[in-house]
């Protein structure tokens, strides 16, 4: 079976269908299209009749939960019932390994800035050591240069 919905996307398709009432709920209101096919062959070359029988129930939005009720068999929820529990083992594992990222984040931003700040304490301090060499360097050459008589300050 196949359900095309209004604008031509494919909304369900189970080559399978199960025994028993099936329930589809469209996402989009208007015509939809359903394609029911049979895949077996032989059932039209037994000698005995054949006999199918379609219903369908369509029903508003305000019954949609009792559809869903309805469709589900014991076997289903049990089934559906596996399926969240996994759902929400793996919601929780995804909650966990976020929480351990934002934890290294934090550490590694912390470490970062740490590293940085030191980078600038130390440039800082080269910054500084180079104006007292070239002050000491300048302070020098010119009691050099009164020394010797080549330069004098009048």
């Amino acid at each position: 079976m196949q359900t095309t919905s209004p604008g031509g996307g494919v909304e369900k398709k189970e080559l399978e269908l199960p025994a028993g009432r099936l329930a589809i709920v469209s996402k989009s209101a208007g015509d939809h299209d359903m394609c029911l096919t049979c895949g077996h062959g032989e059932w039209f070359h037994k000698a005995e009749k054949l006999k199918v029988t379609i219903a369908f129930d369509i029903l508003g939005s305000e019954s949609l939960a009792d559809v869903a009720e309805g469709a589900l068999s014991a076997g289903r929820l049990s089934t559906t019932g596996e399926a969240i529990r996994e759902l929400l083992e793996r919601v929780h594992a995804i909650h966990d390994e976020n929480e351990y990222e934002k934890f290294e984040e934090a550490d590694f931003r912390r470490m970062s800035e740490s590293v940085n700040n030191r980078v600038m304490l130390f440039s800082v301090l080269q910054v500084l050591l180079m104006i007292g060499c070239s002050l000491y360097q300048m302070y020098s050459l010119v009691d050099f240069m009164m020394k010797s008589r080549t330069f004098n300050m009048v």
